[in-house]
């Protein structure tokens, strides 16, 4: 006789009993298996070893054929093992607590909610329908169907789940055509670990491995035998070296301290690639000087002459408030919203009033081109996207480079104003020392752990440098004090006082002030200058 349906064993580590117990009863319907006899035996026929060894040590004596042990008493058994009571508290706060995953759809989140209402007791079909919607409204992880559903005035759970698999659609369907996403569930940000100093006032949580980057430990990495091609140090790799990091936050801060410093009659536009909207970020950069001028090129806008400063490295034209709502001149015309975001280059952010389209002459040429008003009273610039349709004529435009006294002095000794380490010539540092002097050793002082690895670096950057060189036995040791830089790097420090300073004689000639040597210079300016320890040193005579 031909049988309706599969039944599979039971397996206690992945079915769930009660499930699995309501698709057994179905079976027997569908094949008209109602003798408690027969029932039995394909539930034990078609359950697992390890749940068979269970029931026989369930029942009395360990016989299953005996005449009390019957299919519901088996069922009683199994469900009362399986089947763990929970707090209805509990099942409620995992309700509540459900929100729309990554990738998940519309209809798999409200089938997770409705799988997770079952056991939360919401008695009335209203309440269970109510309670459904307001989760979903909450937990969507979506602005766009979010701020859609709560401007309904009277939301029911079915407007809800159909309002927001329309949207859904829409979005998917927009996608194909090649438009973009409106927002929805972002993904999760992965937060490193950094060990915090003594001063530091948070931290964050989640741990990064030092060697390689990853959500682990760094003590149970298995990449402690790589070799960093950055610094070539055993242990790590080179993305991750804070050697390279180190030095590359360094370089970030002192670009943005320079950039600060220069004047703001500068320009640089070009496109964000970050924004989810066509963006233009405009950064100044120019070197303003007053002995020369800017190249500016004479135009018409709307047949009025106005004097626009050429910039190849804008992307868009601009105009200034002032040049656009100029009472002596004719009404301006209207202006568009524009969607481009303008920045200076040290990324304060530009005020767009819109866009516009100007009839443009120069000389005998004319185009229809449009033009950015900003906010403000800055220089009106010509950027690439005139120089597409107009074009300029360049030969008279000569660039030089004056030649002048503090150039040439900079090009005459430039390895004293160079950024390498420099070294006093034509004279050398003699240590005096008591005749009846005794050496003295200290031994080095405890080193906190977290300078440890900075120390070893620096040390191995001076002894690169020829600054410092290993010896294997001398009468005489200083201990090192680190000092931590603002660039998070590590000055190190000789305590020399507790050594040669107490063996030494003290110089008793008095050393000329500051004053007294710029009055003997007889200049009649005033010099500034700055003398960097970590970047001059002394040869001393052995």
């Amino acid at each position: 006789m031909a049988t309706f349906g599969k039944i599979k064993p039971f397996n206690p580590l992945v079915d769930d009993w009660t499930i699995y117990q309501e698709k057994l009863q179905f079976f027997f319907t569908a094949n008209g298996i109602s003798d408690a006899v027969k029932q039995r035996s394909i539930l034990l026929t078609s359950c697992s070893d390890s749940t068979y060894k269970l029931l026989r040590s369930l029942v009395p004596d360990g016989k299953l054929d005996a005449e009390g042990v019957t299919y519901a008493s088996l069922v009683e058994l199994l469900q009362s093992h399986y089947t763990k009571k929970q707090s209805i508290i509990v099942h409620r706060f995992n309700f509540n607590c459900r929100s729309r995953k990554t990738d998940e759809s519309i209809a798999e989140y409200v089938a997770a909610l409705r799988e997770l209402a079952l056991n939360c007791k919401f008695e009335k079909k209203k309440l269970l329908e109510e309670m459904i919607r307001d989760r979903f409204v909450c937990g969507v992880n979506h602005t766009g169907i979010q701020r859609k559903l709560l401007s309904e005035g009277d939301l029911t759970y079915n407007d809800a789940i159909k309002l927001a698999q329309t949207i859904e659609a829409s979005e998917r369907d927009s996608k194909k055509l090649g438009g973009g996403s409106t927002g929805g569930p972002a993904p999760a940000k992965i937060l490193n670990y950094t060990t915090p100093f003594k001063n530091s006032k948070k931290s964050t949580t989640t741990i990064s491995c030092y060697r390689c980057g990853g959500p682990h430990l760094a003590n149970k990495c298995k990449h402690t035998e790589v070799m960093c091609n950055y610094c070539n140090k055993k242990g790590h790799f080179e993305r991750v070296c804070r050697k390279k990091l180190s030095q590359q936050q360094h370089s970030t801060l002192a670009k943005t301290q320079h950039q600060k410093k220069l004047s703001k009659s500068t320009h640089h536009i070009e496109e964000d690639p970050e924004e989810l909207v066509p963006e233009t970020e405009y950064d100044m950069l120019t070197l303003q000087d007053q002995s020369t001028k800017p190249y500016t090129v004479e135009v018409e806008l709307n047949g009025i002459p106005v004097a626009m400063e050429l910039d190849t490295g804008a992307a868009v034209s601009i105009i200034n408030e002032s040049t656009f709502s100029d009472p002596q001149k004719s009404a301006p015309p209207s202006l568009q919203p524009s969607a481009r975001k303008l920045r200076t280059y040290t990324g304060q952010s530009i005020e767009v009033l819109g866009v516009t389209q100007l009839q443009v002459r120069y000389k005998t040429q004319d185009a229809r081109v449009a033009v950015h008003v900003v906010k403000g009273n800055g220089p009106n610039l010509m950027g690439r996207d005139w120089l597409a349709q107009i074009n300029i004529d360049f030969k008279d435009i000569h660039v030089v480079n004056p030649d002048t006294p503090i150039t040439s002095l900079l090009n005459k000794y430039a390895t004293v104003f160079g950024s390498d380490l420099g070294c006093l010539k034509g004279a050398e540092i003699t240590l005096s020392v008591h005749n009846d002097a005794k050496p003295k050793f200290h031994k080095p002082r405890p080193v906190p752990l977290v300078y440890k690895e900075k120390v070893s670096e620096e040390l191995d950057n001076l002894q690169k440098q020829g600054i410092i060189s290993p010896v294997l036995f001398s009468p005489w040791a200083a201990p090192i004090v680190p000092v931590l830089k603002k660039n998070g790097k590590v000055r190190l420090c000789g305590d020399y006082k507790l050594t040669i300073n107490q063996a030494s004689p003290v110089e008793t000639y008095p050393l000329p002030r500051i004053d007294e040597l710029v009055s003997n210079l007889h200049i009649r300016w005033t010099v500034l200058f700055q003398i960097r320890p970590c970047q001059c040193i002394l040869s001393v005579a052995t």
